[in-house]
């Protein structure tokens, strides 16, 4: 429960000292502190609930940007696991109810373990998907209702699906992450095979959406989200196909592949806005508005861009993005601060017409003492060292450059 406190705490964002999650004085502090004391309790007891407790303190402390703490968490949720046998199918009778929540808490945990890994360039710490199956079953689920106001009554998430659809996608994630970020040297020709086999399982999968998640009925942030992965998946696949294999092999049809991948992201994401605003805290959302901030920054200078408007057009809807989340996340926060560094001085004036303000000596010094992120940022190709692309190491870096 304390877990949960601490995640709700995330949400809002109207109390004083919010974004100091390292202040005693603060709500959120004390939360973390009480489910550290309670998780410590638990240390040995592998249970459903203390790995669900685990799965939540690690997106806490990624948005806290302290994605190395929370890998830790999901490393030991993941042992617990184990200890239970939560991975493989029961081999003794157990109750449905049972049955369902030990399948719904494997699949979140991997599913979750894949996106992590992937983001900060790690070897998954599972390398294959649970063999315990999910449910076919639409009421084993549960559902939510939410309430808009032009709604004439609650409109169901049809959560029992898209949390299927996910987790097929996630097994593809986690599948990419083993293969470009276990060590293994990987040459030109491997690469080629490699993203052709993902780019075929990412594209069979996409056809077979169900109605409700076809890209002519996506509304809702969890289904533009779930697009925006995967084309964000997809960019990063071709780029590092067009990054590391002779010319000759990269047609037109690849390159108009990335082009089209990328728009569709980008309209992903102006969608989004449009429809629900950035005001609401979601730590998914930070990662794509990082991912797309960077990619049009380094190219606001040149002159070569037939669409430069277009891009400036973006970063600052990026920009205003981020500034919103950072009234509810630090890591937001922190890239927010490495976004305005790369958009430059020739630029600066995109700033102004969100409203930027510049952030005090303390923030910066509280942004080196707190963060502990391995997380890459700036970077569209994944065959690629990403050390001084880490969160830590651009911090560092910044600081330098400032000296």
């Amino acid at each position: 429960m304390q877990s949960l406190h601490l995640l709700a705490w995330h949400g809002y964002s109207k109390m004083s000292h919010w974004p100091q999650f390292w202040n005693p004085r603060t709500l959120g502090y004390q939360f973390l502190a009480e489910a550290r004391r309670l998780w410590e309790l638990e240390i040995g007891n592998a249970r459903l609930t203390t790995i669900q407790a685990a799965i939540v303190l690690s997106l806490v402390h990624d948005a806290n940007g302290s994605d190395e703490v929370g890998r830790s968490y999901l490393t030991q949720a993941v042992a617990a696991a184990h200890a239970m046998h939560l991975f493989s199918t029961p081999t003794k009778n157990s109750d449905d109810l049972e049955y369902y929540a030990r399948a719904f808490t494997a699949w979140a945990l991997f599913g979750l373990q894949a996106v992590h890994s992937f983001h900060v360039f790690r070897a998954p710490i599972l390398s294959m998907p649970p063999s315990i199956q999910l449910s076919t079953q639409d009421d084993c689920y549960g559902d939510f209702g939410l309430r808009y106001p032009s709604a004439k009554g609650p409109v169901s998430v049809n959560y029992a699906n898209t949390f299927r659809t996910l987790s097929e996608f996630r097994v593809i994630i986690n599948d990419v992450a083993a293969v470009f970020f276990s060590g293994f040297k990987n040459t030109p020709d491997t690469i080629v095979d490699r993203i052709k086999g993902f780019c075929i399982r990412l594209d069979s999968w996409y056809r077979s959406l169900s109605p409700g998640l076809k890209p002519t009925e996506i509304l809702f942030p969890w289904q533009l989200k779930l697009h925006m992965h995967y084309y964000n998946l997809i960019v990063c696949l071709l780029e590092t196909l067009r990054m590391t294999t002779a010319p000759a092999l990269v047609d037109d049809s690849v390159q108009k592949a990335l082009s089209d991948a990328k728009i569709k992201m980008e309209t992903l994401l102006r969608l989004y806005y449009l429809r629900h605003g950035f005001g609401s805290y979601d730590i998914f959302i930070v990662i794509l508005l990082a991912f797309i901030g960077f990619m049009h920054a380094k190219t606001l200078d040149s002159s070569k861009m037939v669409d430069l408007e277009s891009r400036k057009s973006t970063v600052v809807l990026v920009v205003k993005g981020l500034g919103d989340q950072s009234n509810n996340c630090y890591l937001a926060r922190v890239v927010f601060r490495l976004l305005k560094g790369s958009i430059g001085s020739k630029n600066g004036f995109l700033l102004k017409e969100v409203g930027i303000v510049e952030e005090d000596g303390e923030d910066e010094k509280a942004m080196e003492e707190q963060v502990n992120s391995s997380w890459p940022v700036d970077l569209e190709w994944i065959d690629v060292d990403p050390e001084k692309n880490r969160l830590d190491n651009k911090i560092r870096k910044t600081k330098e450059l400032e000296f």
